[in-house]
C-alpha cells in the first residue's frame, strides 16, 4: 500500500479469513493439495515465502520469478524451546528438518527480511556459511541491504482510539480506578510468566488494584499446541487465589481490538 510503485498483491492463506482488506486480495489454497496454490505462483512476478512453506510445496523452488524469504521468526531456534520436553530422537529430527528447510530458503531466495539489526546479524552470519556472500554480493553492494534488510511490524496510520467497551466486553471485573499491568502477546515456553504472577500475589497482600492481563492464551492457529508454561500459569494463579480476580487471562485479542488494551494499560 505504501509502494511508490503500483502492485497487485494477493494473500494466500491456508484457511479461510473474514477479515477486511484494501489495496489487495486474499485467496484460499489448501496444504494437500499443491495445485491450489501453484495457479497463483505462475501468474506472479514476485512470490514472498516464510516458515515451512517449501517443506510443503517444494515446486516453488522452480519459480522463474523473484523469491523474498520472510526470515522474521528464526524457528529454528524457536523449536529447541518449544519441544524440549519431546523425547531427544523427536527433537533431533526436527532440529534436522528446521535447518534443511532453511537452508533451502537461504539458497534460492533473491532478497530476504527480518525483523531487526540483532536478526540481521544472525542471518548475515547463515548466508555466509551457505555460500550467499561472496565476492560477487559484496561487490555489488558492500552493505548487503540488496540481500538482506529489515521490514519491522508496521502500525496503522490511523492514531488508535481509547476505549473501555472491549474490556468490559471480555473482563467485566475490571474497574475504572485499577491499575492495568498488560502481557502484550502469548504465553510461550521461552517466557516466563510464573515470576510476573508470584510478584503479582506479593503486591496484592498490601492492595488489590493491580491486575495483570495477559494478552492472548490461545492462538487461533490450531495447529500450534498447547504452551506447558501456560497451563502453568494458570494453575498457579488458581492456586494463588488470583484467577479472575487480579489475574486475567484473555483467550485471544482481535486485532482491531488491541488498541484498547494497549490505551488502556498503565504498565
Amino acid at each position: 500500500q505504501n509502494s511508490p510503485f503500483y502492485l497487485d498483491v494477493t494473500l494466500l492463506t491456508p484457511n479461510m479469513i473474514d477479515i477486511d482488506t484494501e489495496g489487495f486480495k486474499t485467496r484460499q489454497y489448501k496444504v494437500d493439495n499443491y495445485k491450489s496454490l501453484q495457479r497463483y505462483v505462475e501468474n506472479s512476478d514476485i512470490i514472498l515465502i516464510q516458515g515451512h512453506i517449501l517443506y510443503y510445496f517444494p515446486f516453488l523452488k522452480n519459480f522463474k520469478g523473484k523469491i523474498i524469504v520472510d526470515l522474521y521468526n528464526p524457528f529454528n531456534l524457536e523449536s529447541l524451546e518449544m519441544f524440549k520436553d519431546s523425547n531427544m530422537e523427536e527433537r533431533i529430527r526436527i532440529d534436522k528438518n528446521n535447518l534443511n528447510i532453511l537452508k533451502f530458503q537461504l539458497t534460492i531466495g533473491d532478497f530476504f527480511i527480518c525483523a531487526s539489526e540483532k536478526q540481521r546479524d544472525y542471518w548475515i552470519g547463515m548466508l555466509n556459511a551457505m555460500g550467499r556472500i561472496n565476492p560477487y554480493s559484496y561487490d555489488s553492494d558492500s552493505t548487503l541491504r540488496n540481500l538482506i534488510d529489515i521490514v519491522p511490524s508496521g502500525i496503522p496510520s490511523e492514531p488508535p482510539v481509547h476505549s473501555n467497551l472491549y474490556i468490559r466486553d471480555v473482563i467485566p471485573d475490571i474497574k475504572e480506578e485499577d491499575i492495568i499491568i498488560l502481557w502484550g502477546g502469548g504465553i510461550w515456553n521461552w517466557l516466563d510468566p510464573i515470576t510476573a504472577i508470584k510478584a503479582l500475589w506479593e503486591i496484592t497482600r498490601s492492595r488489590k488494584d493491580i491486575k495483570l492481563i495477559f494478552m492472548g492464551i490461545k492462538h487461533p492457529d490450531p495447529k500450534l499446541p498447547e504452551m506447558k508454561k501456560c497451563i502453568e500459569a494458570i494453575k498457579l494463579s488458581r492456586e494463588l487465589d488470583l484467577y479472575g480476580k487480579n489475574v486475567f487471562f484473555n483467550e485471544w485479542t482481535p486485532y482491531k481490538s488491541r488498541q484498547a488494551l494497549l490505551m488502556r494499560s498503565d504498565v
